[in-house]
């Protein structure tokens, strides 16, 4: 029991919110709106809400850290939604999943956080899965690549932001850093929800629902994660957004999901147990 004791409900708060994550590409999808737009929506339904129960925080405000990991995370946004409508929502996740391979390296870099043999097991078995799951992609376009590289620029951002708030954020709650990490980008994109404002009131409540289940909800757990794990664990336990996205995706958008997509996303499991599995725990 000591591992219940110590890190797998922080685990499997992470292993949680990538499942609610997996549900974003089919979310865009049914949206079908402007990436800015609903990018407006997905910070500042967060930060309206949250801001508040933190108002006893706002101390936070005065340091720098904040707006350099808030403006990371608004133009994050904006990339990872644009790639979600630019192309296909397997293409665009596993893309994505490139970040935790990036993030330990990071963490090694500016955390200390150590680079095992281990680790570094995992990572590739995590990445060949992924690989294997990219392999049954065929009729790639030229709109395809736009998107990919839109989730490549959404990684990069992302994975500095994390750094940022591991290395300052974890002295607060997770309702703090969610507050922090949304604010700028519900200032930047004001604008865009003037120009292209939703088409109805249903629009609105669906995308507003979104931003609560992966602005909050998700993002709740996940803080609440990598401030009892070290982060490099952390972003791979969240590999479970991979076979989320991969099985939503075959339901609602009807994207083929394969016997290859089935054993890389098993892989992409079988990683992220891995990587938090250590039997002599006590």
């Amino acid at each position: 029991m000591g591992f219940l004791r110590g890190n797998m409900l922080p685990a499997l708060g992470i292993a949680l919110a990538g499942m609610l994550w997996g549900a974003t590409g089919p979310f865009v999808k049914h949206l079908n709106f402007h990436p800015a737009s609903l990018a407006w929506f997905r910070t500042a339904i967060p930060f309206l809400l949250l801001t508040p129960f933190i108002l006893s925080d706002r101390a936070v405000f005065k340091q720098g850290w904040v707006y350099l990991a808030s403006g990371l995370n608004a133009m994050r946004m904006l990339f990872y939604l644009a790639a979600f409508t630019l192309t296909s929502v397997s293409n665009a996740v596993l893309l994505l999943y490139t970040y935790p391979a990036l993030v330990t390296l990071l963490a090694w870099l500016f955390l200390s956080e150590k680079l095992t043999l281990k680790k570094i097991v995992w990572i590739l078995l995590a990445l060949l899965g992924t690989f294997i799951i990219y392999s049954q992609s065929v009729n790639i376009t030229p709109k395809d690549y736009l998107g990919m590289s839109c989730m490549l620029a959404s990684v990069i951002l992302y994975s500095l932001s994390l750094i940022v708030f591991k290395k300052k954020g974890t002295a607060y709650s997770p309702s703090v850093n969610i507050v922090v990490q949304n604010f700028m980008g519900a200032l930047l994109f004001l604008p865009f929800i003037l120009i292209y404002p939703p088409a109805s009131l249903v629009f609105t409540l669906t995308a507003s629902l979104y931003a609560f289940l992966m602005g909050i909800c998700g993002f709740g757990l996940f803080f609440y994660g990598i401030k009892h794990m070290e982060l490099g664990s952390s972003a791979m336990l969240a590999y479970t957004e991979v076979p989320t996205a991969l099985i939503l995706g075959a339901l609602f958008q009807h994207e083929q999901l394969s016997r290859t997509g089935l054993l890389g996303g098993a892989l992409v499991m079988v990683a992220a147990v891995g990587l938090q599995w250590n039997p002599k725990r006590k």
